[in-house]
């Protein structure tokens, strides 16, 4: 706490993002790890990309998105996204095919690394895709056709909600009971 407000600094190896209500403690502070590590490029923005996050911020309100992580999840699929669809999964999702073949090493390992990128958007701004990704985290050792379709079905559904934003707003900042979360398409901030 700095003069009665949360000051925040989220660090990943040599990112940092530093918020405080007070602009000015954040420019102490940057003074202060520059005086400890030397000069840094810094950046005070309304929009901003951090760690793949594309953040707006203004009006008391945070947009998060990963557009173009999303969009390379559809490139390392590795095969055309032409349709897209209404939801992420159909009714079947949690059913298992034991009788569906195991996919060849190359596709497995596709399989795995656009399951595994999938995992860190959603858990950062596509809340809505979690209950998908979670089974199909289940399925990474052993991947099947159907687990390939159910990956593809997810991928074309996220092809057709690309600009789907998490937003994070504040009525009241001296009162975090008054925080909001939501999904919606793109806003003017």
């Amino acid at each position: 706490m700095v003069n009665g407000h949360q000051l925040t600094i989220g660090w990943y190896v040599d990112d940092l993002k530093i918020s405080h209500k007070d602009p000015e403690v954040v420019t102490n502070v940057i003074n202060v790890l520059e005086q400890k590590f030397g000069s840094m490029n810094t950046t005070r923005v309304q929009s901003h990309t951090y760690l793949g996050m594309d953040f707006k911020i203004g009006n008391g309100k945070v947009e998060l998105m990963m557009e173009s992580y999303l969009k390379e999840c559809i490139v390392s699929f590795g095969e055309a996204i032409n349709t897209s669809a209404t939801t992420p999964a159909t009714k079947v999702l949690m059913k298992v095919d034991e009788n569906s073949r195991e996919l060849d090493e190359r596709r497995k390992q596709i399989f795995h690394h656009v399951v595994q990128k999938m995992l860190h958007i959603c858990k950062r701004t596509r809340i809505d895709l979690q209950l998908v990704i979670g089974f199909l985290c289940t399925r990474v050792r052993c991947p099947t056709e159907q687990d390939w379709g159910k990956l593809r079905r997810m991928l074309q559904y996220v092809s057709g909600t690309l600009k789907i934003a998490r937003i994070i707003s504040i009525e009241n900042f001296d009162d975090m009971l008054s925080l909001s979360m939501w999904l919606m398409g793109p806003i003017e901030i």
